[in-house]
């Protein structure tokens, strides 16, 4: 009796190929099947593989041992090395294979190489019968993928990740399904281990007093750490552009009715805050994910309305989905195996027309029916392109390979017929490819084949009077056999422009990891319908493959644009002359033209939107990434939509995406650009500063109330803002320090009534070399060179204008970049080139010792409570005592620092060191040591621009942090150091209100002023619920994330 075998390995007998061949053998029998898959498979493990582990002798037969193994197995998998081509052996086996069994039963496992030097050259294509568009079946020979299984990577890796795509087609599952099990099964088995140690626990407790705490204890842990992992999931779906899908595993993470008692931990605060656009304010076009629109399997074609209001599908499988674009709602769907769908069809914005081998239908996807529907029309297959009048009340649908019925739109009834004489039935062949209609609608345009030539043409069908001509492109010199007709268009009536690749199929492709370019062309040829002739060529060249192509007429400039690949030209229709010639250098996945619009714009295949900018040369074209990676559609209607190769969803972007819960000022002024240094916040006030023709306006508005209250206008022959500092606000009181060159090297102070405007401006330096200062407690140090005759550190008293002065040991230029003033220990830092210590009491200067290789001091702080001053010249952090020794080190991780801060809890318990550097860390080290504790992420401010607003405004009740850099506010918990939130466009958090003062753009390029309140996570998750619209997460995603 024969045995039965799962698979045979087939292989060239080399080392490598040996060592492989024998690993997949031992680890596919001793594969576990999780019992899910078990129960649907019936298939409880993987019995039995062949593998032949003698060298075959040298003969042009194969032994019946091998013969029947192969007859008997389920699947061949054949190890592709550089030994594989080499092996006859190989060869033959496969050819045996395919006797009895289909190629999609043959799976390549990679061993070394690449796919295109190992794989046999026999599993890369397959012939099929397909029905063409007469309904009659044809022989092709189609290029294929076979499964691939990597061994190539590392053993553990392939194991994990390759092994099972083979498991699962010896299975009979996908992929996907088994990887999620594979995880459940993961997590049981982790559960499993948990719950016997909570059942010990159970067990010993009853002998144990504590034993329910302890039992709580480890499920409220078990919590924390599901909730952690569903948060992180959910910030990687957000960036995979699956925003909805972010959101139901954040609200997962958070409390809800399947586990109310679930705590609330900051990573999904944070998560959750992310998915649901918080504190999001409009800046630029704000273009983000919003949507996805997901299919049973993956997506073949879809299609935006003309108005933009609904959205098309069809999948790999000819599942048809259409969707209400404002409401997401699913209106239509469509599926079966008996009468598939072939094509979808946008008539009009509430038509759609869907059609398979015989049928037609029209759906009526605003009242969500089918408007009407031919079972069949006419004698043959329904071909599969279509055109329609301008206003949709005509459809034109060809059918075999000589009919086009117009058909009325709102009915379905046949309005007329369009046909072929005999004797040019017998001489053409004609395939509908691209059927397009003529401006005025009188004529369609479509692809032909002449004579037993197969001459490529265009057939032009003249719908007024039903004659017809053919314009024979290969007698007219325009196409060889070797050519491809990539497209054509109507540039007028009259008028018509072909563009015939010279590489034929062949060319620029992509085949699994490899891509491989050249320079192509296309020669673009302009057609004289009256007489036929040629009026013009163009020869247009790329150099990447080709995801779309396409014409576009741009009647605004009379110009005609190409693109392909990574080039778009434009074109003058009547001259053929190259107007503008853009290279994307990536591969352009859409194109548009919008309304009114002179020049289209662009989409590109890694994710970037492309607009041409013609007042800066004829090439030049401005890139933007808005988008994800690896797309291979994108149509631009009142947002984008975007598919990424080989998915089954597509990514809805919004346009002006925000947080609808943002609030403005009460008349609130229009700004150009508000920096953040520009403004302060205060207690009762918000001030705004900004440069004007004869000095400087500073607005003040009611930051309790959120309320514009009047401009101040002070002169001074400085008007840039640049150089006003705000200090700080105290006693009702704005306090503004101004230094500048012009008019000489004068510090002055400005102090301003925050709500009379009342104001005055007090010179404290003159002729100084520096500008810094800082204020406590009605007082203001700062640094006098007194024009480099005596270096002096002053105390300014803002009530009475007394002055302390106290010199410095050194005179002459110093380079002073900081000032700290701690009144609690009566201490003044100076740092800079040299640096200081007073003791303002005795009057004493010490100088502070630094390392050999320190540079100039960047920053400063004094923490009064440990009598310590930190330091950093943005390569080393250095802590010191009042006298200037140093107490220790730290080294910076070769990252520039923004400033330095020491945090102490309410329980005053032991003191932090927060460092936050600028590629997103946050560093704790122990103030007493210098050790790290740890470090946690933060967003940075990414601005080129040098900022100098650092804050750490601390809430130590409710233990958060609100770290400010320039325009971006980090929220961070303080007993994890974990960031809840991040508000960007911030001028500062108002600690009266709990709310945060945001510019956020308007109309004509301007800002404006509003604010958010600081939510709560109940109200981020009724954001979040909001957003999803009341959709509940699939199956799929409960099964694979384990909740």
């Amino acid at each position: 009796m024969s045995l039965h075998y799962n698979a045979f390995i087939s292989y060239k007998h080399a080392e490598l190929d040996n060592k492989v061949a024998a690993d997949i053998e031992k680890l596919l029998e001793r594969y576990h099947i999780p019992k899910k898959i078990q129960k649907k498979t019936g298939m409880k493990k993987i019995e039995r593989i062949f593998r032949d582990k003698d060298e075959l002798p040298i003969t042009s037969d194969l032994t019946d041992t091998i013969n029947e193994a192969l007859l008997n197995s389920d699947y061949l998998i054949v190890l592709c090395s550089k030994s594989t081509r080499l092996s006859t052996w190989v060869e033959r086996e496969i050819s045996l294979f395919l006797q009895t069994h289909p190629l999609d039963h043959v799976l390549t496992v990679l061993a070394e190489g690449e796919p295109y030097e190992v794989i046999p050259q026999m599993l890369l294509s397959r012939t099929v019968q397909r029905p063409n568009y007469m309904g009659q079946l044809e022989t092709v020979i189609e290029p294929v993928e076979p499964l691939s299984c990597d061994f190539r990577l590392p053993r553990k890796e392939a194991i994990n990740t390759e092994l099972p795509r083979l498991a699962a087609a010896l299975i009979g599952c996908s992929y996907n399904e088994l990887m999620n099990r594979q995880r459940q099964y993961k997590m049981k088995r982790l559960t499993a281990m948990a719950a016997g140690v909570m059942a010990l626990s159970v067990g010993f407790g009853g002998y144990m007093l504590y034993s329910n705490q302890r039992i709580n204890e480890n499920y409220q842990n078990s919590l924390i750490n599901q909730s952690r992992y569903l948060a992180n999931s959910s910030e990687q779906l957000l960036e995979d552009e699956k925003r909805i899908d972010a959101l139901h595993l954040a609200l997962a993470a958070l409390p809800n009715e399947e586990t109310p008692d679930r705590p609330v931990i900051p990573e999904a605060e944070r998560a959750i805050a992310n998915a649901s656009l918080a504190y999001e304010t409009v800046y630029g076009s704000n273009i983000t994910s919003v949507w996805n629109y997901t299919m049973p399997d993956n997506i073949d074609k879809f299609y935006v309305g003309p108005d933009g209001d609904s959205l098309a599908a069809i999948d790999m499988s000819d599942n048809v989905m259409v969707w209400d674009a404002q409401t997401k709602e699913l209106v239509y769907s469509y599926s079966s195996s008996d009468d598939c769908a072939d094509v979808i069809y946008y008539i009009s914005e509430d038509k759609l027309l869907v059609t398979g081998l015989y049928f037609v239908r029209c759906v009526d996807v605003k009242n969500k029916t089918v408007l009407w529907e031919h079972e069949k029309l006419g004698d043959g297959a329904v071909a599969n392109y279509y055109a329609a009048s301008d206003n949709g009340s005509f459809v034109y649908v060809p059918v075999g390979d000589s009919t086009i019925y117009k058909l009325d739109s709102a009915t379905g009834n046949i309005v007329d017929t369009y046909g072929f004489a005999e004797n040019d039935l017998d001489a053409m062949k004609c395939y509908f490819v691209d059927m397009i209609i003529s401006p005025d609608e009188q004529k369609l345009m479509f692809e032909v084949e002449l004579g037993d030539t197969k001459d490529k043409s265009l057939c032009i069908y003249n719908l007024s009077d039903k004659t017809y001509e053919f314009i024979n492109l290969k007698a007219m010199g325009l196409y060889t056999d070797d050519n491809f007709l990539s497209t054509f268009c109507w540039i007028d009536n009259d008028t018509v422009a072909i563009a015939v690749n010279q590489e034929g199929m062949g060319g620029n492709y992509g085949f699994l990891n490899m891509d491989v370019y050249s320079t192509n062309h296309d020669i673009i040829t302009c057609i004289n319908l009256e007489d036929k002739s040629t009026r013009w060529n163009y020869d247009f060249s790329f150099t990447t493959y080709s995801s779309t192509d396409g014409f576009i007429v741009l009647t605004e400039m009379d110009g005609l644009c190409f693109y392909k690949g990574n080039k778009a030209t434009i074109i003058d229709p009547n001259t053929g002359e190259m107007l503008y010639d853009y290279n994307l250098n990536d591969v352009i996945v859409g194109a548009k033209l919008n309304k009114g619009a002179e020049l289209p714009i662009f989409q590109t295949e890694s994710g970037k939107h492309a607009m041409p900018l013609p007042s800066q040369g004829t090439d030049t074209i401005a890139l933007t990434k808005y988008f994800t990676d690896d797309i291979d559609s994108i149509k631009v209607s009142k947002g984008a939509y975007a598919h990424v190769r080989n998915s089954n969803s597509i990514i809805y972007y919004g346009v002006g995406v925000s947080d609808d819960e943002y609030l403005s000022f009460d008349a609130t002024l229009s700004y150009d650009n508000i920096m953040s240094q520009s403004a302060f916040v205060g207690e009762n006030s918000l001030a705004v500063l900004r440069g004007d023709d004869a000095g400087i306006t500073i607005d003040l508005y009611d930051a309790q109330n959120k309320k514009f209250l009047k401009s101040v206008h002070i002169d001074n022959e400085d008007n840039s803002d640049y150089h006003y500092k705000f200090i700080a606000a105290d006693n009702g009181k704005i306090y503004i320090s101004h230094y500048s060159s012009i008019g000489g090297n004068v510090l002055e102070l400005i102090e301003l009534d925050d709500i009379s405007g009342n104001n005055k401006t007090t010179t404290l330096a003159e002729e100084t070399s520096c500008g810094v200062t800082s204020y406590k407690d009605g007082k203001i140090a700062y640094f006098d060179s007194k024009s480099y005759s005596q270096n002096t550190i002053t105390l300014y008293d803002v009530e009475t204008a007394e002055k302390k002065e106290f010199a410095l040991p050194e005179n002459g230029y110093v380079n002073v970049e900081n000032i700290e003033y701690c009144p609690e220990d009566g201490i003044i830092y100076l740092a800079g080139s040299a640096d200081y210590i007073l003791n303002v009491e005795s009057g004493e200067v010490a100088s502070v010792t630094h390392s050999s290789d320190w540079q100039d001091t960047k920053k400063v702080r004094i923490d009064a409570t440990s009598h310590k001053t930190i330091e950093t010249d943005f390569s080393s952090i250095e802590v010191s005592d009042y006298t200037g020794e140093q107490l220790y080190s730290i080294k910076c991780p070769e990252i520039k620092p923004y400033d330095v801060s020491v945090y102490r809890a309410l329980d005053n318990s032991k003191a932090v060191l927060l460092v936050p550097y600028e590629d997103g860390l946050l560093y704790r080290y122990d103030l007493e040591t210098g050790e790290l504790i740890g470090k946690t992420e933060f967003t940075p401010y990414t601005s080129p621009i040098t900022t100098d607003r650092v804050e750490f405004n601390y809430d130590l009740e409710n233990n958060l942090l609100y770290l400010q850099i320039d325009g971006v506010i980090d929220i961070i918990e303080l007993k994890s150091y974990v960031q809840t939130a991040c508000v960007v466009g911030s001028l500062g958090y108002h600690e009266g209100t709990d709310t945060f003062i945001v510019t956020s753009d308007v109309e004509n390029s301007q800002e404006e002023i509003g604010y958010f309140r600081h939510y709560s996570v109940q109200e981020l998750i009724e954001k979040a619920r909001k957003l999803t619209k009341g959709t509940e997460p699939s199956q799929e995603l409960r099964e694979e994330y384990g909740f």
